[in-house]
């Protein structure tokens, strides 16, 4: 039977799991056992580079692949000052100038791109689909690359636009775009949910050309695949 040692925040030790002794981790000996693993994950917490890297795939994710080098040290400054409080670390990137830039700055994975265009196109109906209607909506982002709650590894699913960008991706998202227009735009107002969705961020060209399209659905599909509606 396995022995498992806890605390109320969830950690647990199985030592048929572990190789008994003690162990080494970045220079410190930390005794064999359940007090060990504590003392391990609160140093690792505390350790500099633990609030780098979490402020660097903070400021990655909500401001821009390559974030600047003052975003990513606010951040950091407030994990470490905070010790590790995600309030804290999230009020300083809400505060963040380089947060607020009117342009977007990040490409849409494919649940953020499905989400969104479910969102302006379906408005109430999309909340209440069930568990059946929904599934041709996840299988879609599954088809462009990220399939829900279902990352290969560890690590999540890329937070960077060159994992989305390749023409195969960009093919099925126009394939998707046509697709999910022909379901949820017979009887919509392109224009006026391109101009929902992206306000002043919607080119002139790219609105003219909704205006023009030969059917709702059609106009429903040229947002979907236009590049302004790929980013966030």
């Amino acid at each position: 039977m396995m022995n498992a040692a806890a605390d109320g925040n969830g950690f647990r030790f199985y030592p048929p799991r572990h190789e008994p002794g003690a162990k080494m981790l970045l220079g410190r000996s930390y005794p064999d056992g359940y007090e060990g693993g504590v003392q391990a994950l609160a140093d690792l917490a505390r350790h500099p580079a633990t609030a780098r890297h979490i402020a660097t795939k903070l400021a990655t994710h909500f401001i821009a692949d390559q974030p600047p080098e003052d975003s990513i040290r606010r951040i950091e400054n407030a994990f470490k000052a905070s010790g590790g409080d995600l309030k804290t670390v999230y009020e300083a990137i809400v505060d963040d100038p380089n947060a607020w830039r009117p342009e977007p700055a990040k490409v849409r994975s494919p649940v953020e791109y499905v989400t969104a265009a479910m969102r302006i196109a379906g408005g109430e109906r999309v909340a209440m689909l069930d568990e059946k209607s929904v599934g041709p909506f996840i299988q879609s982002a599954r088809a462009m690359g990220e399939m829900p709650f279902s990352a290969s590894s560890p690590k999540g699913w890329p937070d960077t636009a060159n994992a989305w960008t390749g023409s195969d991706a960009v093919l099925e998202r126009v394939e998707w775009a046509n697709a999910a227009a022909q379901r949820l735009g017979q009887q919509s107002d392109p224009v006026m949910l391109a101009d929902a969705a992206l306000g002043p961020l919607l080119h002139a060209e790219t609105r003219t050309a909704i205006s023009r399209a030969a059917s709702p659905a059609q106009g429903l599909a040229f947002l979907f695949a236009s590049p302004e509606f790929q980013r966030r």
